[in-house]
């Protein structure tokens, strides 16, 4: 039987569960046709603070041991959707750059690929504020490896930063990613204080900086799907309802408790992955020097990643390729994107725009959301009035489930209705 494959990977910290309503949505729409959902589970927890490469490599060889596990049962995978959540979408990304060094899409066809609420620039805050640099600092500082990575503050590659790297026509992740029929990534408008609209969507702007000043115009059938944006004078304020003032007033107390909590936390883990990692390294090390039988046997045993941290992706392009460094023109709307509505893509008015300063990038950032730009991405944004947007956006938990959060999920599998269509 041939299977299209849709694999899904958490973010940072996360787990597996923190997919459970997107899997229940895939499997409920999908249970007769031969679409099989691969819930990753490999990066959960403390093991998404060791590095967006290491858990690239990871999730590379859960994706193949599944495909030789289909096909060990007489199964066949053709077709492969990928969807990655925050930190997760990074990490797909760079395990697509895996796959392609690995012949995989030799013979399964890279179909969709998609985000929802990822730093595709990097989460770095531009300014001098209090809140700027405290964010910085405990991001990129106590987070390890994954944290100095979406900082921009490593050196990956010939002194550049890993997701410099990531995005560059030159180097064969981007390459991976153009091998995709549909791109696609979904950003909350607000209450996103981890991953903001101007990261997610890869914008050289703040679009929804002013969002007092915009009228969103949403989809009737996804009603947190934003097909227009306008500009208003006298926009009315939500009165605040008495459960989110009664938070407000709690907030203040309880914050600097869950904080102090929270760093030691991530202090104590970030610690604990910098070690895991450097056995790692240490590891690829005595690696060089083993035969080649044991060799085979390091690389077959997928646990141990000591040689595939630094030799998994061979960081060129395959002789013969080329790279056009001009913007790729596609109808987001045609062939296999069949959801109803204006949906993506957005264009903004020029009274809108004028609204919208420009980031002030600096220059890897710039770099990457140049690059990036080069692809066809279909650019969903999402308006949903709860207190966390990022959890919400995949109804992450009980606690972060909306109605508006489900209706962005039911977007999203409708707008996978081709795959009815695979007998």
């Amino acid at each position: 039987m041939d299977i299209t494959l849709i694999v899904l990977q958490h973010g940072l910290w996360g787990k597996a569960s923190h997919m459970d309503t997107m899997v229940y949505y895939l499997n409920k729409e999908f249970k007769d046709d031969n679409v099989q959902v691969l819930n990753s589970d490999v990066n959960e927890g403390k093991y998404t603070y060791d590095g967006i490469d290491v858990c690239g490599i990871r999730l590379a060889n859960k994706i193949e041991s599944f495909v030789k596990e289909a096909e060990d049962r007489g199964d066949k995978v053709t077709r492969l959707g990928v969807v990655g959540y925050s930190l997760g979408g990074l990490i797909c990304r760079y395990a697509m750059g895996v796959l392609d060094q690995r012949q995989f899409f030799n013979t399964v066809e890279p179909l969709l690929f998609m985000t929802f609420a990822t730093p595709h620039l990097g989460v770095r805050r531009l300014g001098t504020t209090l809140f700027s640099k405290t964010f910085n600092f405990v991001s990129g500082i106590l987070v390890s490896r994954s944290g100095e990575q979406l900082q921009l503050v490593d050196q990956y590659k010939d002194d550049q930063p890993l997701l410099s790297v990531l995005a560059s026509p030159d180097y064969p992740f981007f390459h991976a990613l153009k091998k995709f029929k549909i791109l696609r990534t979904y950003a909350n408008v607000s209450h996103d204080r981890t991953v903001p609209h101007w990261t997610a969507a890869m914008l050289d702007n703040q679009l929804f900086k002013h969002l007092d000043q915009l009228d969103l115009q949403t989809d009737d059938k996804y009603p947190s799907i934003v097909t227009g944006i306008s500009v208003v004078k006298d926009k009315k304020r939500k009165p605040v309802g008495p459960g989110r003032f009664l938070l407000y007033m709690i907030l203040p107390l309880l914050f600097p408790i869950v904080a102090l909590v929270g760093l030691i936390g991530m202090t104590i883990q970030g610690l604990i992955s910098r070690r895991r990692v450097a056995r790692l390294f240490s590891r690829h090390e005595k690696h060089q020097l083993s035969t080649a039988e044991k060799k085979k046997k390091h690389r077959r045993n997928s646990a141990l990643l000591s040689s595939l941290v630094l030799d998994a992706v061979d960081l060129s392009l395959e002789p013969g390729t080329s790279v056009h460094h001009t913007h790729l023109h596609h109808d987001p709307l045609s062939d296999t994107a069949t959801a109803s509505g204006a949906w993506t893509n957005v264009i903004p008015s020029a009274p809108v725009l004028k609204l919208a300063p420009p980031m002030e990038y600096d220059v890897w950032t710039k770099q990457i959301q140049t690059h990036l730009n080069l692809l066809p991405w279909q650019v969903i944004f999402v308006q949903l009035d709860v207190m966390n947007a990022h959890g919400g956006i995949i109804c992450r938990q009980r606690i972060h489930t909306s109605s508006l959060g489900r209706k962005t999920l039911h977007h999203f599998v409708d707008s996978l209705d081709f795959l009815h269509q695979r007998q």
